[in-house]
């Protein structure tokens, strides 16, 4: 079997990172995509100290011509086997608060980027008849996300994007999986953006929640399964049973949520 070329974006840091460790092995190529140079180049060293081989490309995915003009000429030279398009952001917010600007960047990077790449790939990958376009959406792609109205809006239209490009992309040998995990330990809410509210008093407690490493090795064995629906922990699960099934109940803990949230922002 020949090298397999996996192209994974947002791999400098979180479940990206974890995502190409995870698939470091003889017969990948990882080609690793970042907005961070030194991230990536920590990633890469990491990777070549597992023996594995990896190039990395420093690009802004909220530029989406120039994401286009790159991938286009990366292509030229290479065939994408696998593309996980792993890069995202959150801001914390209510709506009122939210700038063009603001949403008009979270719709770049977590939705339009995805888009740029999921189209010029997987045009090729028809062209061979095979690949898989693997998209990591989150609960808060089918959930509510009190606080959190753009992260979900675009995770939302992630969803909507990846289940309908699964069924254009029927009997043509490429794999279209959609990935929904719940919370897992990385620096997002720490990067993030937070407007109206201190930051301090909003920073969820990680010690609980899932590892990036854990998280990617379910990923990489459902994908390898292929698996087209990838949604986890146990909890995520429970929580869209009440969101289809008791729908009042449910209102009532984002509701809650809210409520705790304004109260966070008032101190």
């Amino acid at each position: 079997m020949s090298r397999q070329n996996i192209l994974i974006t947002g791999a400098a840091s979180g479940l990206g990172k974890a995502l190409a460790i995870e698939l470091v092995n003889d017969d990948a190529n990882l080609i690793l995509l970042d907005i961070s140079a030194i991230g990536l180049a920590q990633t890469q060293a990491q990777i070549q100290s597992l023996g594995g081989q990896c190039t990395i490309h420093q690009q802004d995915i909220s530029d989406t011509d120039a994401l286009t003009s790159w991938v286009n000429t990366l292509q030229k030279s290479l065939a994408i086997d696998w593309l996980i398009n792993c890069a995202g952001v959150t801001l914390t917010s209510s709506t009122f608060d939210i700038s063009t600007e603001q949403w008009e960047h979270l719709l770049s990077v977590n939705l339009l980027g995805s888009i740029v790449l999921s189209t010029a790939i997987g045009q090729q990958m028809t062209l061979r008849r095979r690949g898989k376009i693997i998209n990591i959406s989150s609960m808060f792609g089918f959930l509510p996300a009190p606080s959190g109205i753009a992260y979900a809006t675009t995770k939302h239209a992630l969803i909507g994007f990846t289940r309908t490009l699964s069924v254009e992309m029927h009997n043509t040998g490429v794999d279209v999986h959609l990935v929904c995990p719940g919370f897992i330990q990385t620096q997002l809410f720490e990067h993030a953006e937070y407007n109206q509210v201190v930051k301090q008093n909003i920073l969820p407690n990680t010690q609980n929640m899932m590892t990036a490493t854990e998280a990617a090795k379910r990923i990489v064995q459902q994908v390898q399964r292929n698996k087209q629906w990838i949604i986890f922990p146990f909890y995520v699960r429970m929580l869209l049973w009440l969101e289809w099934y008791t729908p009042r109940l449910a209102r009532h803990i984002w509701v809650k949520q809210w409520m705790d949230f304004l109260q966070k922002r008032s101190m």
